[in-house]
């Protein structure tokens, strides 16, 4: 008997432990242990990840694939440049949540999916930690199948200088913001392009003179649609914001397809506008002439 037991003894704790969803209880990087319920970074072995309800986690680094991510309400992850997660899936799973991409990459097996209208926005480029401008670079999201953007939902690109380019191309475009080799693509939400953190400084420092740019917003290797299955015409939200150096002169595809190819934001940049620092300097000026003037006479 003492033999059986034993070996039943032996036998259990060899067993592999049961696997469970690993879940963030509080904001942090990926990265440290001390954010999940598990005590450790998730991995393939977990069942799946979490970001649990009002917690953001950032990925800052390559990290290690897991199963299916499920971003709870409230909840947000963030991608800092040189990040990077493979998963069989990513669902925004409530209100309130968001995938932020300061570079870094998303790869999937499966959709990027929204469990429900109004569930979840992505933003393109923005302000880091240190208070620094990032643009969204090309690949933020690597996608084998599709991105889902419902109704109610909102996509914001947050543009700069080094964005915008000169020439069109079919297919793969390196500019591009949002990058995907996805068979499908569904969207029916709407998009905020926010060109106000271009500066002068930033158009010459880039070798940008006055005229019509372009900014790849998606592109590559798709079908794009609404979620009725009608042709895919984007909108333009009257929260868009531009700079003084920017006018939006609408969207166009390459080659004047919608099916593998790429969409552009069209721009009219005329850097000879000054900003408003630069008005409030002309203005300063003349007011110190006309004292002078006024006390000579």
């Amino acid at each position: 008997m003492k033999k059986i037991s034993a070996i039943f003894i032996s036998i259990i704790l060899t067993m592999p432990l049961f696997a469970a969803w690993n879940a963030s209880t509080m904001s942090g990087n990926w990265s440290d242990s001390g954010i999940w319920n598990q005590g450790t970074v998730p991995s393939t072995s977990d069942d799946g990840v979490n970001i649990g309800a009002g917690t953001v986690v950032t990925i800052d680094s390559a990290v290690d694939p897991v199963k299916s991510i499920f971003v709870k309400p409230n909840a947000s992850i963030v991608f800092m440049e040189g990040a990077s997660v493979t998963s069989a899936g990513l669902t925004l799973d409530g209100t309130g949540t968001n995938l932020t991409f300061l570079g870094g990459s998303y790869v999937t097996s499966s959709r990027i999916n929204q469990k429900q209208n109004g569930c979840g926005d992505y933003i393109f480029g923005g302000i880091d930690e240190f208070g620094k401008f990032k643009a969204a670079v090309a690949k933020s999201i690597n996608s084998t199948n599709r991105l889902q953007m419902m109704s109610g939902t909102t996509a914001t690109y947050n543009v700069a200088a080094s964005n915008l380019i000169t020439q069109k191309s079919s297919g793969l475009d390196d500019n591009a913001i949002f990058y995907t080799t996805g068979e499908f693509q569904q969207m029916q939400g709407e998009f905020v392009l926010d060109f106000s953190n271009i500066l002068l400084q930033d158009l010459f420092d880039a070798g940008i003179e006055g005229g019509t740019y372009y900014v790849a917003l998606v592109s590559f290797g798709v079908t794009y649609k609404t979620l009725g299955g009608s042709e895919f015409a984007p909108t333009l939200s009257d929260n868009s914001v531009f700079g003084d150096f920017v006018s939006f002169e609408g969207f166009e595809w390459a080659n004047d397809s919608k099916n593998n190819n790429t969409l552009y934001a069209v721009l009219n940049i005329n850097p000879s506008v000054p900003e408003p620092s630069t008005y409030a300097a002309i203005f300063g000026a003349l007011a110190l002439a006309f004292v002078a003037y006024k006390r000579r006479k």
